[in-house]
């Protein structure tokens, strides 16, 4: 009977085939009049060329994907298929994209098209090497700016590891003496001192949940507050981190950095003296103490990042 037979149309010719001899993939069957909203490739359109027969997944919320039966949810965007040299994948990585290259990337998974062949990755639905990428103007975060050399030194996570002079565009902090944390900026000596992950603390060294900023050569010289820091710190008196070793206190070298990351109004000393600060220093000999950064006007004096009028000093609690 002619119900039996149904048109395929294969341009430029229009051949009959039975409907019994239509292949469908496993979790799905043949469907006289099947809807649009089938197929991944047609799910948000609207139906214009009235019914017609195709194959459909038996199971509800599952629509077809190049062959496959896959949850509607899980379609790439607005129903477009992925170019030719790329596949959909269920999680792809923010390096899958020139847009989104030299993005912090998130711990949210997200689905999307990616590119078949390493080294490459999408641009305008095209794979193309990633070092062939357009350069781009990067959008940073309030209190931040876009730099074309940033540095391990312009993050908290890696401070005591050896920089690697290495230069990558990137966004970094806009006041000097803050570094990047958690995609805030804070004080360089406000980060947390933390060996590199997957290692333990180095030899002559232990794990503390509380220490100050003077048991570390960045932050050897700065005033310290009372704020406890988690980290490695020397077994040794006397004794200081530096790039995970411990060194004498008075072997600190004077690096460059310091110079960079003091903060407004303020420059580095190599020595400094008990009244550059509101409180006297504890690694100071009778007249001078360690390197740190201090007030460029000399009438005022340093105190956690700021430079303020002595009389504007806090109180010890221990006066009167």
């Amino acid at each position: 009977m002619l119900w039996n037979y149904f048109l395929v149309a294969i341009i430029p010719n229009i051949i009959c085939v039975r409907a019994e001899e239509t292949s469908c993939p496993p979790d799905a069957e043949w469907f006289n009049c099947v809807e649009c909203d089938s197929y991944c490739a047609s799910l948000n359109l609207i139906c214009t060329e009235g019914c017609r027969g195709g194959c459909k997944c038996k199971e509800d919320g599952y629509v077809l994907y190049e062959g496959v039966c896959i949850p509607a949810n899980k379609c790439p965007e607005e129903g477009i298929l992925c170019p030719p040299d790329a596949k959909w994948k269920d999680c792809v990585e923010c390096e899958s994209d020139c847009s989104t290259l030299n993005q912090a990337c998130s711990d949210k998974c997200r689905g999307g098209c990616k590119c078949e062949e390493e080294g490459y990755v999408l641009h305008k639905r095209v794979c193309i090497p990633a070092n062939k990428c357009p350069t781009q103007a990067l959008s940073c975060p309030p209190r931040q700016m876009q730099s074309t050399c940033n540095g391990c030194w312009s993050f908290c996570p890696i401070l005591l590891q050896k920089c690697k002079p290495v230069c990558e565009k990137a966004c970094a902090c806009e006041q000097k003496g803050y570094v990047l944390h958690e995609n805030d900026c804070i004080p360089l000596h406000e980060c947390p001192i933390i060996p590199k992950k997957g290692f333990p603390c180095p030899h002559d060294t232990e794990w503390r949940n509380c220490s100050d900023c003077s048991a570390f050569c960045p932050t050897l010289g700065r005033e310290c507050d009372n704020i406890c820091r988690k980290g490695c710190v020397c077994k040794k008196r006397d004794y200081v981190l530096h790039e995970m070793k411990c060194i004498k206190r008075k072997e600190c070298p004077v690096m460059n950095v310091y110079v960079d990351f003091c903060p407004m109004h303020t420059e580095w000393k190599i020595s400094t003296k008990n009244n550059d600060y509101c409180f006297p220093k504890h690694d100071c000999n009778k007249k001078y103490c360690s390197g740190g950064c201090v007030c460029k006007d000399k009438a005022l004096v340093y105190y956690k990042g700021k430079c303020i009028h002595r009389r504007d000093c806090p109180k010890l609690s221990n006066q009167g």
